[in-house]
């Protein structure tokens, strides 16, 4: 896919209860919704307003997905075909990090401990070495997010370093492939 190419919204992976695809503009009021539930947001940046985000999802469409052939996309409950949370990766370069694929999640709070987190990192981080052929993984954490750094070491992911960047503090942790 060439950069700006518009192109229907693609299935990135399946796993037995999760289909995993790209973001529409359709998805936007159920993210909303997802995004307003107590706990769900608390260590992620927030949506813009909604018609800022619309221009957003659409420039992420063609940009982002166009242009690295990733990104954020949304996890859909196979059984009731709702949006139940986000998985993906950004590609962040800073003075701080140099280039790293970061690993962005989350869930539906109502929703917690029942394996959908890990049946979707799992997978994506999966498609992140054979797909992508990266070579491992990050996140960037907020200091104070116990429940996904202990969420990260059950993955496997261990703590490199604490990290300043121009949005805040964070742990930086990492997941290599097995050779």
């Amino acid at each position: 896919m060439l950069f700006g190419q518009v192109h229907e919204c693609w299935t990135i992976f399946e796993t037995e209860r999760l289909e995993v695809r790209e973001i529409k503009e359709s998805d936007l009021p159920a993210l909303f919704a997802l995004y307003e539930k107590p706990g769900a947001a608390d260590f992620i940046e927030p949506l813009f307003s909604y018609e800022e985000e619309l221009a957003y999802t659409r420039d992420y469409i063609t940009k982002i997905y166009g242009f690295y052939g990733y990104g954020m996309w949304v996890i859909i409950q196979k059984e009731t075909g709702n949006l139940i949370g986000r998985v993906g990766f950004d590609d962040r370069t800073t003075e701080e990090t140099g280039r790293i694929l970061e690993l962005g999640f989350m869930i539906d709070p109502d929703l917690w401990r029942q394996g959908y987190a890990t049946e979707a990192c799992t997978a994506s981080i999966d498609y992140a070495f054979t797909t992508l052929d990266e070579e491992v993984v990050s996140c960037l954490v907020h200091p104070q997010n116990t429940a996904s750094k202990d969420f990260l070491k059950t993955l496997g992911f261990s703590y490199r370093e604490d990290v300043h960047l121009s949005r805040g503090d964070f742990e930086w942790w990492e997941l290599f492939r097995s050779k």
